[in-house]
């Protein structure tokens, strides 16, 4: 008997040094692989690998550099400043580098640190905007007045969090400096994931040239618009709405500037998760055509099973590193836009609008809020939906024997595939998928219905 609880103490005396082992020998591995990453970039660039030039790794990344014109746009605006790598990874020759706590990437210091002031101004400065509304809830002539004081005071609210949502974002290197340095090492590299192929970065910098140009084109168009409605006599008293509490036409001319910043941030941050949900998108469409292919030419069995399922597994870390920056815009898409989408179209149909100038501002801001929500579920349920694919052909996959460790890969994979949900949530509650649609549809349609009774009585 004692000799038996000798040997169970030295089979877990045993079994605690493998896994430390283990845990130094992927430590080793990441260490290499990162190494090796940084050696192919600088040889493409002609630098040297250890060469102090090359110590932030950030401007590196080649999704980083494709992002270039949404990321120049959004500086523009006040919306983005260089992601911070505070206490996180860099390379330096064949080692890991910690970061010190004020590094920032090859940009500098001191110009990166502008613009993070530069984008702390706005987003203080947007708050403001939105905080200066408040008093007017309480002063108001016409009921016209006070929903038009509500759809405007709730547009600023969420183009404030969205402002707020993106500085966080770039500040915190849990979330989009991670979010990078995760996708180039396991989902857009040919060093380490040799079985697939890396992003089109050409046709995402096409499309992110033509997206940037659109959002400007709205910008302007709003700001004019915006100017025309509040300076003219086409709806009475409006300046009291757009620069509540004031009623000066000078107030309301300076506040434009205010609209402009709001306007851009409301439009930037959407396009921003679209181009992200995008990239991930089609890397699992990638990984669904391969994974077929691979069944197809070997007769049904699928071999390099656990590429597949390490490829799989990055980019659902990666779906989750997405989910802890976007789940908060998702949420406050939610919350603003769908009640204030019934809102608007309860206006719209029992209120009584004195001309056709505030019909077509309230048609306009139902398609905006509409189109918004509409946007954000729909990528946001693409990327669940593909994420959950392979469940459509894994079960066909056939077994030869579990020597080489197959049959454990093979149910790894589908534990992955019908575990939890993976995907965009809203704050976490809830991910968001096409079934999660439908339900918003019909919470929709089900307070507009109450409404229409509520009005009839």
């Amino acid at each position: 008997m004692f000799q038996t609880k000798v040997t169970q103490t030295e089979d877990r005396e045993n079994s605690r040094i493998d896994i430390e082992n283990e845990t130094q020998l992927e430590r080793l591995v990441r260490r290499c692989e990162i190494s090796s990453l940084h050696e192919d970039d600088n040889d493409v660039n002609g630098n040297g690998g250890g060469s102090d030039e090359n110590l932030y790794i950030a401007n590196d990344i080649p999704l980083y550099r494709a992002l270039q014109p949404l990321i120049n746009s959004m500086k523009i605006c006040g919306l983005f400043h260089e992601p911070i790598l505070q206490s996180g990874v860099a390379v330096k020759g064949p080692f890991i580098a910690d970061v010190d706590h004020g590094n920032r990437c090859r940009l500098g210091k001191v110009r990166c640190s502008l613009w993070s002031l530069y984008h702390l101004f706005v987003t203080c400065c947007l708050w403001m905007y939105f905080l200066r509304y408040i008093p007017g809830f309480w002063n108001f002539d016409t009921e016209l007045e006070l929903y038009l004081k509500i759809v405007h005071g709730t547009w600023i609210f969420q183009c404030s969090c969205n402002a707020t949502i993106i500085y966080l974002a770039c500040r915190r290197v849990s979330k989009l400096p991670k979010f990078l340095l995760h996708w180039h090492l396991f989902c857009d590299g040919t060093k380490i994931r040799t079985i697939h192929d890396r992003l089109d970065k050409k046709y995402l910098r096409k499309r992110l040239f033509i997206l940037s140009g659109i959002c400007w084109v709205l910008i302007f168009i709003n700001i004019a618009a915006t100017g025309y409605v509040s300076l003219s006599p086409t709806i009475p008293n409006y300046v009291q709405v757009f620069a509540s509490p004031w009623s000066s036409y000078k107030v309301a001319l300076g506040l434009l500037v205010f609209h402009a910043y709001s306007t851009a941030a409301w439009l930037f941050p959407i396009i921003f998760f679209i181009v992200v949900s995008l990239a991930i998108i089609k890397q699992f469409k990638k990984l669904f055509q391969d994974f077929t292919n691979n069944i197809i030419r070997n007769c049904g069995y699928a071999r390099e099973i656990e590429e597949f399922r390490l490829w799989h597994h990055h980019l659902c870390e990666a779906v989750a590193i997405v989910d802890d920056i976007f789940s908060s815009l998702t949420f406050i898409a939610y919350l603003t836009n769908i009640p204030l989408a019934i809102f608007l179209l309860y206006q719209v149909l029992f209120l009584r609008l004195d001309s056709a100038v505030p019909l077509i501002l309230h048609c306009y801001w139902i398609v905006s809020t509409t189109v918004n929500v509409v946007i954000v579920s729909w990528f946001s349920a693409e990327i669940n939906d593909k994420a959950h694919s392979l469940l459509r052909i894994v079960h066909f996959v056939r077994i030869r024997d579990s020597a080489n460790g197959s049959a454990f890969q093979m149910s790894m994979l589908v534990s992955k595939l019908t575990g939890p949900s993976v995907g965009i949530s809203a704050l976490g509650l809830v991910v968001v998928t096409k079934g999660l649609i439908l339900t918003v549809l019909g919470v929709f349609a089900t307070y507009f219905t109450l409404l229409i009774q509520f009005e009839m009585q």
